[in-house]
């Protein structure tokens, strides 16, 4: 049975030559992924056969009300035409209860502070309904930790498939989320990284509703991962 790799010299899937190397000249050292495929000779090895997992990181962008609700690290793998993603997973209550708290959390900051000022001031103030405003505010901030997307191992671990050739509008952009929380600018690091993140739109869920799924792999397998996932079959 023939055997196909992925090169990192030619960024594509290659048939291995007799002697273990790419074809096109690379040593066996730029072979990753080795798999056997079933089809005819001369034919283009696609990762619709099969192909390693490759780890990816799933970023906050996917917690979004839109978005398919992976976090951190994830495994990807391409097998009999199917693509798989196992990973942390927030459940969509989780993701509603977010974005409640976000909504909320703006305005009821703003009101405690009113409160706060009024009462520094001697003005009138009603203390039930500056007590509301406060429970609120705390309610917001609990609901944020409960809820926290930087630190996803609390959620369960789920697997999410669809079939190859399924994905739409797969693109590379740049991180979103870089630099949140860090002492340089997020722009910066952005910069930096470049369009190192992978962003399509993938059907996941009973319904098979198209969910953004925005994955951040290391640069080394980014070539790799965005061929494995924008395959035809």
């Amino acid at each position: 049975m023939p055997t196909a790799a992925w090169c990192s010299g030619c960024k594509t899937n290659v048939w291995v030559s007799p002697d273990g190397g790419c074809p096109n000249g690379h040593p066996r050292s730029s072979l990753r992924g080795l798999y056997e495929v079933t089809s005819e000779p001369g034919a283009k090895p696609e990762y619709a056969a099969a192909a390693s997992p490759v780890k990816a990181f799933a970023t906050t962008v996917n917690a979004r009300q839109t978005g398919s609700r992976f976090l951190g690290e994830c495994e990807i793998n391409v097998a009999s035409g199917v693509v798989t993603i196992t990973g942390h997973r927030l459940p969509q209550s989780w993701v509603l209860l977010r974005t409640l708290a976000n909504v909320a959390f703006i305005p009821s900051l703003l009101a405690v502070f009113v409160f706060i000022i009024m009462w520094a001031t001697g003005s009138s103030a009603s203390l039930l309904l500056a007590a509301v405003f406060v429970v609120a505010f705390a309610l917001c901030i609990g609901t944020l930790i409960y809820t926290d997307v930087w630190s996803p191992t609390h959620a369960e671990v789920e697997s999410a498939d669809w079939h190859v050739g399924a994905a739409r509008d797969a693109k590379r952009v740049k991180d979103a989320t870089a630099g949140i929380g860090a002492p340089a600018p997020s722009m910066l690091i952005r910069a930096l990284n470049g369009k190192n993140v992978l962003r399509l739109r993938v059907p996941v869920g009973p319904a098979r509703a198209f969910r953004t799924l925005a994955l951040r792999p290391s640069p080394e397998f980014l070539s790799q991962l965005e061929t494995m996932l924008t395959a035809t079959a």
